[in-house]
């Protein structure tokens, strides 16, 4: 399991929130009915090979039967405290630690504001201010709303005109038939 945080002191974590088979806090937990609490990830390998009981009790055990562990662990796990290996900042908590990856961290890479207007510009996040200073597609940031509306409009009526290529097909071949007729109501009539 990769993760992009390392624990502040693992060694003082509660024990009953660490994992017996890989010795660390538990991630994505999952109970055994037999009241065993396991990462998910270590106790589906241990099921998926020939084990197939309880590491501790060595009852039956099957993926299928593990189900979550109460709040209150979930809660404790969160509050575990650990540093962001990307920029440093340390003493966050580990169920924070997703937030502080995509909207805090200036380490982490993220692509410019204007990417959905074809700015393919990506880097640190503590890089992006001086980026969109000479960017040519944010310095647009008062056309950027006309040009989404724009590419909105061109979407909708393109969806419009597909729509209405049948009801279009439907009217030729109506007028290719009423040819037809009016071609032999002319032959009958002899012109």
């Amino acid at each position: 399991m990769t993760t992009k945080y390392e624990y502040m002191n693992e060694a003082s974590t509660d024990p009953e929130l660490i994992c017996t088979i890989c010795h660390s806090p538990l991630e994505d937990p999952c109970c055994t009915p037999c009241g065993e609490t396991f990462c998910r990830e270590c106790i589906t390998k241990w099921i998926q090979t020939p084990n197939v009981s309880c590491p501790i009790c060595r009852k039956d055990l099957s993926i299928d039967v593990l189900t979550q562990p109460s709040r209150n662990v979930r809660n404790m796990l969160d509050r575990i405290p650990v540093k962001c290996i990307v920029c440093g900042q340390d003493d966050l908590w580990r169920g924070n630690f997703d937030d502080h990856i995509q909207k805090v961290c200036p380490k982490t890479v993220v692509s410019c504001s204007a990417a959905d207007v074809n700015c393919t510009w990506t880097g640190q996040r503590d890089q992006l201010n001086q980026h969109l200073l000479v960017c040519q597609f944010a310095s647009i940031d008062k056309v950027k709303p006309a040009i989404t509306e724009l590419i909105t409009e061109y979407q909708q009526l393109k969806d419009q005109v597909t729509r209405q290529i049948p009801q279009i097909n439907e009217q030729q071949n109506e007028i290719k038939r009423l040819k037809e007729q009016l071609i032999q109501k002319d032959t009958q009539l002899g012109k």
